[in-house]
């Protein structure tokens, strides 16, 4: 049977709530004869708790799927520099277990090193070196140009140089790349000059079906059920309680919509930094019409999103601006999509899945006010709404549906 290991630093199966793209391109890919091994870390990225304390714990999801999770260690927030160590450990840990691995699982025809941090370019590197397999570099995020800023510190200056020629390493050694993101090639095989040859875009894939079935399946803590019942028409927000995530301009909208007294409601449900302030301008301002709450079960996410009738997204941090210029790569909006409900995009391009897909309405968040947006759909009829929740369900299963985009990585990447 070919063997696939794919390294992912943050990757988990769906029910610890990190990345689930690894976990939904493994079970396609079995189903077509492929082995897959991921290997991941027990220290969870997004909900800062451990899947396992073992050094090494092994998930089997089914004969043909294994998750290898290494314990790296903990932070308590992502800019620490506890997550720094983290990723070196993970690193070095990853390698010290790769016989046991090879003994368990086989030989690897293909290594996948997944970048949420460039240094799994080197480990994946390494290991296909060592058992002559192809190495396959798969790049979520352009590191040098997330970090490009006017800084001229010489530490930072130094550590900037050494991720930009990381990056041009990794994608001249690769045998292929994948790229998440939709414009990705306008970076990698336009600006950086790597052959088109190597580049493929696989975006975020969506199981379609496990979705459907946990909308109809799983039920929502109690009191965000009660916030739903009381409420006409409702506004959601599901991620991180972080600036850049926009969560001060959906809160301002609330505001200037409760002040106007119209019956429209803000949910929140997540976590992050900005929670305990958040809540401090809920209650400075009395909006009445919000409820910040806690990260929920994942897999309640598709029944929170199904009863709402806007879901929101933003990314807005001008910091940022070169790399969102290529596209944008979130599951969340994915899922938004998928819902059936009307998607709101703040983000500065006008190419977008969201517009492209007829599934909602985007905007500039430096140029245009969410309020209006959000009243411009509140005043479309229901049928109306409707409509556009088909337009985005309709995308999300062409575009992002795990069947087809499984098929496109078997034969872009590994019948190549």
């Amino acid at each position: 049977m070919h063997t696939i290991w794919i390294i992912d630093h943050y990757s988990s199966e769906p029910k610890y709530g990190g990345y689930s793209r690894q976990y939904n391109f493994a079970v396609g890919l079995a189903k077509r004869g492929y082995n897959v091994v991921v290997i991941a870390s027990s220290f969870s990225h997004f909900t800062h708790n451990y899947i396992s304390q073992k050094k090494v714990t092994i998930s089997k999801i089914n004969n043909n799927v294994h998750y290898i999770y290494v314990k790296t260690g903990e932070y308590k927030f992502n800019s620490s520099i506890y997550r720094f160590k983290g990723m070196i450990e993970f690193c070095v840990r990853s390698w010290k277990n790769i016989r046991n691995i090879e003994q368990k699982f086989g030989r690897p025809l293909w290594v996948v090193g997944s970048s949420p941090h460039p240094f799994v370019w080197i480990l994946a590197f390494q290991i296909a070196k060592k058992y002559n397999a192809k190495f396959i570099a798969e790049v979520r995020d352009f590191w040098p140009l997330e970090l490009e800023t006017e800084n001229t510190n010489s530490i930072y200056k130094l550590f900037f140089g050494l991720l930009s020629r990381l990056e041009r390493w990794a994608f001249n050694n690769a045998n292929k790349i994948i790229c998440t993101l939709p414009y990705g090639d306008r970076y990698i095989c336009d600006k950086l000059k790597i052959d088109r040859d190597k580049y493929t875009w696989i975006g975020q894939p969506l199981d379609c079906k496990r979705y459907d079935i946990l909308m109809n399946d799983k039920k929502l803590p109690v009191d965000i059920e009660k916030f739903i019942f009381k409420q006409q028409f409702i506004c959601v927000f599901a991620g991180y309680y972080m600036k850049y995530q926009g969560v001060y301009e959906i809160l301002s909208a609330a505001k200037e919509i409760y002040n106007d007294n119209i019956p429209i409601s803000f949910l929140f449900v997540g976590d992050g930094e900005e929670k305990d302030n958040m809540k401090k301008y809920v209650c400075k301002n009395k909006l009445h019409n919000v409820l910040i709450y806690d990260r929920i079960d994942k897999e309640c996410i598709p029944t929170l999103l199904s009863r709402c009738n806007v879901n929101i997204a933003i990314l807005s941090d001008p910091k940022v601006k070169k790399m969102l210029k290529y596209g944008l790569s979130m599951n969340k909006v994915n899922e938004y999509l998928y819902s059936g409900s009307v998607t709101i995009l703040g983000y500065f391009m006008k190419e977008n899945e969201v517009t492209e897909s007829g599934g909602g309405f985007s905007y500039n968040p430096h140029e245009e006010k969410l309020s209006d947006i959000i009243m411009k759909i509140y005043n479309l009829s229901e049928l109306e709404r409707e409509k556009i929740g088909i337009n985005g369900r309709n995308y999300a299963i062409q575009n992002h549906g795990v069947d087809a985009l499984v098929e496109k990585y078997i034969e872009k990447i590994l019948l190549q």
